[in-house]
């Protein structure tokens, strides 16, 4: 009788420490998960702000391209 009950404290003890390190990995998971989602975030808006700038960078690269083939008006001697 003795027997069985120091083994179910044993296995109450090994259970109670099994809980706790499974209460902390789930803490760990959310915190990570929190910052994951934030890099994420920030990536997407770099991501965004890197492609705004390369359609102004090209839209002005074709504006000067065209101003130096276009004709302008005067400028050759008629």
């Amino acid at each position: 009788m003795v027997l069985l009950e120091s083994t179910c404290l044993s296995i109450h003890e090994i259970l109670k420490v099994v809980s706790e390190s499974q209460t902390r990995y789930r803490l760990r998971e959310a915190h990570d998960r929190i910052r994951a989602e934030d890099i994420h975030e920030r990536v997407n808006y770099w991501s965004v702000g890197e492609t705004a700038l390369l359609f102004a960078v090209s839209l002005g690269q074709v504006l000067m391209l065209r101003s130096f083939f276009s004709d302008k008006k005067g400028s050759i001697g008629t």
